[in-house]
C-alpha cells in the first residue's frame, strides 16, 4: 500500500495537499505517473507501504531511482493495522488507487472506501461495481499507461471541494452497503434458510 501526497487546497489550513492510497500489484503505472506528475511540477510524496520479496522491494527501489524520484519516495515497509487505519482517516490521505489487471475489489480498496476515500482503479472483474465513476472516483481501463493514471489523479485532485465531498460520502454510502457484515450475515443466513 502506499500513499501519495500532490498539492490541493485545503481551505481550514490555507495549504495544499491530496493523497493517495495504493493497493500494489502492479507499481509500473505509478511509479510512472508520480514521475510524469513530478516532472509536470506537482508537488507530489508518495510512501509505500508493506513489503515484498527482496527482489521484488530492489526492483522497486531501481526503477524509483532510475525515474529520480526517490526525493518524493519513502518505503517505510511493514505498518500495523492500526497504523494503516490511522493513514486512511488522518486526512492527509485523498484517493485510493488501484491498478491491477486482475485484482478486483481488494481488501484495502474496501478499507479505503469505509475511510471516506474516492478510489482510482481498473475496471476489472467487479471494481466498477464498487467504484463509480465520477461518483466515487475515476475507472481506468485494464492495464492502464502512466499518463492514465497521472490524469485520472489529476481529475480526483482538481474536484471541486463540494463535489470531492460528495464523492467521499458515496464511498462510504457504497462501502456500509456492500460490506456491512450484519447486512451480509442476514443474508447469508437466509440463503441458508433457502436450501
Amino acid at each position: 500500500m502506499s500513499t501519495l501526497e500532490e498539492a490541493r487546497d485545503d481551505r481550514a489550513t490555507g495549504r495544499s495537499r491530496a493523497g493517495l492510497f495504493f493497493s500494489r500489484p502492479e507499481v509500473g503505472a505509478l511509479i510512472g505517473a508520480v514521475a510524469a506528475l513530478v516532472d509536470q511540477g506537482h508537488d507530489v510524496r508518495w510512501t509505500h507501504l508493506g513489503t515484498g520479496s527482496p527482489q521484488q522491494v530492489g526492483e522497486l527501489n531501481r526503477r524509483i531511482s532510475k525515474l529520480g524520484i526517490q526525493n518524493v519516495v519513502k518505503l517505510p515497509g511493514h505498518v500495523s493495522n492500526d497504523e494503516v487505519y490511522r493513514i486512511l482517516t488522518s486526512g492527509r490521505h485523498h484517493v485510493f488507487l488501484n491498478t491491477s489487471s486482475s485484482e478486483s475489489v481488494s481488501f484495502s480498496m474496501s478499507e479505503a472506501l469505509g475511510a471516506g476515500l474516492p478510489v482510482v482503479g481498473t475496471d476489472v472483474v467487479g471494481t466498477h461495481e464498487v467504484l463509480h465513476d465520477g461518483r466515487n472516483g475515476v475507472l481506468l481501463p485494464p492495464n492502464p499507461s502512466a499518463s492514465q493514471v497521472a490524469a485520472a489523479l489529476l481529475a480526483v485532485w482538481r474536484q471541486p471541494e463540494d463535489t470531492y465531498r460528495a464523492w467521499q460520502r458515496h464511498a462510504v454510502q457504497v462501502c456500509a452497503e456492500l460490506f456491512d457484515p450484519d447486512r451480509l450475515y442476514r443474508a447469508f443466513a437466509a440463503d441458508l434458510a433457502h436450501i
